[in-house]
């Protein structure tokens, strides 16, 4: 019957639907009239099949809408939610706002709870080679992979900063070259990451104190040398590239 009211006549019809779909249930019949294959199920196996199209087609035009927009929040600088980010001690913004980053926080502790409880790898989910270890071999080999190559290049991004060439000898060979202290205070400086202990004897590691150098924006503390340059100015106080320069005669006075 027509109604005057939108909403009357909304819900006049939503109602018809409903009656309809229990007369249809009681029969054993589909939504759409035809008789259902599996009696546990509420649809007929074509309407199902139209429904996961629809699901499918309808998720992938959202997800496209939030890369969208995602993408137009991150190039404004703001979090994936709309805030701002929080910002690291160094003053660097982060990728995620205070809430965001304890959302993913507690998901990723009790995602690894839950792995770790079934024996698996806290990373793939995986089954692991040693009870002992937390993470499996192929993860744990995938993590050294991006741990070494990550140090490999903040060692040249710091060697190129100061000219990739021994300020001694002039040696330019990457795996001879050393970050050496000009106040040869290294000692010092080494002692304030990691102090000497009997709990834990070993000093720390010369990724901490590249991101040190990184960090004091390549000061003029530090210079680069070779190693035989390094360890005969640490055990001389000077190298003898630098006495045999001062030996060296001038032209003037080889000439007489």
């Amino acid at each position: 019957m027509p109604f005057a009211d939108k909403e009357k006549a909304a819900e006049y019809r939503r109602q018809k639907g409903r009656e309809f779909r229990a007369r249809m249930m009681e029969q054993g019949r589909c939504y759409c009239g035809s008789a259902r294959d599996d009696v546990s199920q509420k649809r007929c196996l074509k309407c199902r099949e139209k429904q996961k199209e629809n699901y499918a087609r309808n998720h992938k035009a959202q997800e496209q809408k939030r890369n969208l927009r995602r993408g137009e929040r991150r190039a404004k600088g703001l979090c994936l939610c709309g805030r701002q980010p929080t910002r690291w001690p160094s003053g660097k913004l982060m990728k995620w706002c205070d809430q965001c980053r304890q959302v993913r926080y507690r998901a990723a502790k009790a995602c690894k709870e839950r792995r770790d409880a079934k024996g698996c790898c806290t990373a793939c989910g995986d089954t692991k080679s040693v009870a002992d270890k937390t993470l499996c071999d192929k993860c744990l080999q995938a993590r050294r992979d991006h741990t070494r190559e990550k140090n490999t290049s903040l060692r040249v991004a710091v060697l190129a900063a100061y000219g990739s060439a021994c300020k001694c000898c002039g040696e330019t060979t990457p795996e001879f070259l050393t970050i050496d202290h000009v106040n040869s205070d290294g000692n010092k400086h080494n002692m304030k990451y990691r102090p000497w202990s009997k709990a834990k004897k070993s000093r720390t590691s010369g990724i901490a104190f590249l991101k040190d150098v990184v960090s004091s924006g390549f000061s003029d503390d530090f210079q680069i040398l070779c190693w035989n340059c390094n360890l005969a100015k640490a055990k001389h106080g000077q190298c003898p590239h630098q006495r045999m320069k001062c030996e060296v005669p001038t032209v003037a006075e080889a000439t007489g």
